[in-house]
């Protein structure tokens, strides 16, 4: 079973939250840049788990003719102006890694069978 976990950051500044979550999860994230994400970081935790750092938001929305929920990535949590994606990571082992960062909240668990 493949599992995602997903955490939101309050605040949108990408080059901060990449320095804490190398501090508190102790990887190296790599800068990418897509026209579908835009710019991104990305790191691995091993044995196959990685992460993706991003931002909430989708840089192909148009205002004038797409329907607004596209506006997110995760437009079920508007709030979160960064995503922060744990591939490979269940939400139980994820919440330790993280459990004393400021700023940072739960947002969901996707399991795909």
């Amino acid at each position: 079973m493949n599992v995602t976990t997903v955490f939101g950051f309050a605040d949108g500044d990408l080059g901060n939250a990449r320095l804490a979550v190398e501090q508190m999860l102790g990887v190296r994230l790599e800068a990418h840049d897509s026209l579908y994400i835009g710019p991104y970081y990305r790191g691995s935790l091993g044995s196959g788990q990685s992460l993706q750092l991003r931002q909430n938001a989708n840089p192909l929305f148009d205002e004038q003719s797409d329907p607004p929920d596209e506006r997110f990535t995760e437009p079920h949590f508007p709030e979160a102006r960064l995503l922060l994606y744990l591939h490979g990571v269940d939400s139980e082992r994820a919440l330790r890694l993280l459990a004393h960062a400021a700023g940072i909240s739960f947002l969901a668990e996707r399991r795909i069978a």
